[in-house]
């Protein structure tokens, strides 16, 4: 199978809020292939983003297997292969460990700081 991963930040143009594949001519995905997404921001609400413009193509989008890339995620998901259109609820970014683990020890050398002074 195939993957193709896409960065969503924003919402409202497609190309600079988020990642799209604009195709104008014959295109063709398989079964089988992994749509991985990754959001660079916490976007609330429900949003529905076209990551494909199938204007004028002509073949076959077979609906992807849906993965998130790293700590990225959302709420619900849905993918629709006519349109190309994703829609999703409450996309979120949470910490990786060693960046929670850092911010801990930074709280913990203020408190200590406190506490001397």
């Amino acid at each position: 199978s195939s993957r193709t991963l896409m960065e969503i930040n924003g919402v409202t143009t497609p190309g600079t809020d988020y990642d799209w594949i604009q195709s104008d001519s014959s295109l063709t995905y398989q079964s089988g292939w992994i749509l991985r997404l990754s959001f660079g921001a916490n976007i609330a609400g429900t949003h529905t983003i076209q990551l494909f413009d199938f204007a004028s193509y002509t073949g076959t989008a077979n609906a992807p297997t849906i993965e998130y890339a790293g700590t990225s995620g959302a709420a619900s998901s849905s993918y629709n292969e006519s349109t190309g259109e994703f829609t999703f609820t409450d996309a979120y970014l949470v910490p990786e460990p060693s960046t929670l683990l850092l911010m801990g020890l930074g709280v913990m050398a203020l408190g200590r700081k406190e506490r001397k002074s």
